[in-house]
């Protein structure tokens, strides 16, 4: 647990070694829309058996402390400038939602910095809709502030429909969320929200070499796969895996499925 101070913002981040090292490059998550380091509990431990792992809070989230706004490409940066810090040269990036959007910036700034990419429940584009949801979000949490309706309302989306057949555990997921002491505060989540607004990768996506997993979920609200996973699909050397039955926190509620085909992508 440690901080890597910027020249305007203070980056919070964690450096898991591997039980038993497989490889030498290390694995860096990178987390979505409203989540911290904090999110990739679940399959931390599965993932740290073979290789160093590295959490981050981006910009608007967690622990690190930055100035209000911030886009996609800044948060980009800060994960070079964690390599930098942490002296590794190349290294393997699996980012979920919106942290796969920060991870198709890092490989298009510095595709010599990443050997294998992941992106797990994203998109080539946020698309209207969700650009006006986002902001429904940011406005209902600055004028209600985090209320368990406000959580709910996001479960809704991120979610499997049978995650909601057991009433005790959604409510066990809602105080959970609510009682966490690094929970998005209105200026925070808003910052995120606008670095996402109008993020469109088409014209630059064929432009990322980089040996790609795209893995999908069949019941995905927010990214739904469709025939293209996406749009990222179409990346020079993308391969694509739709799990089915499952939706966009395809870490969080099947953290042994994605642990899996991560490992066997990275160590193929």
């Amino acid at each position: 647990m440690s901080e890597l101070r910027l020249s305007d913002a203070s980056l919070y981040y964690e450096v898991h070694e591997a039980a038993v090292s497989f490889s030498d490059r290390p694995l860096l998550l990178v987390a979505g829309l409203a989540s911290d380091s904090q999110s990739w509990q679940p399959v931390l431990d599965a993932l740290r058996q073979q290789r160093t792992v590295i959490l981050l809070d981006n910009r608007g989230s967690g622990r690190t402390r930055a100035p209000a706004g911030t886009c996609l490409q800044q948060m980009a940066k800060d994960c070079l400038a964690l390599f930098d810090h942490l002296s590794i040269k190349q290294a393997d990036v699996a980012g979920h939602s919106m942290g796969g959007f920060v991870s198709l910036n890092l490989a298009r700034m510095a595709p010599e910095r990443v050997r294998k990419l992941v992106l797990c429940n994203s998109s080539i584009r946020t698309g209207a809709r969700n650009d006006m949801m986002f902001t429904d979000w940011a406005d209902a949490l600055e004028e209600y502030g985090a209320t368990a309706r406000w959580y709910r309302t996001f479960f809704y989306w991120i979610f499997t429909r049978g995650f909601f057949n057991d009433r005790n555990v959604v409510e066990q997921s809602v105080k959970l969320a609510m009682s966490y002491p690094y929970a998005p505060d209105p200026m925070s989540f808003r910052s995120q929200v606008l670095a996402l607004q109008g993020f469109d990768a088409t014209g630059w996506l064929n432009t990322i070499k980089t040996p790609t997993l795209v893995l999908t979920a069949s019941e995905d609200l927010i990214f739904p796969p469709g025939d293209d996973a996406s749009g990222l699909a179409a990346m020079p050397n993308a391969q694509v895996e739709v799990v089915p039955g499952l939706a966009h926190s395809l870490p969080m509620q099947a953290p042994k499925v994605f642990s899996d085909r991560v490992s066997s992508f990275l160590n193929g």
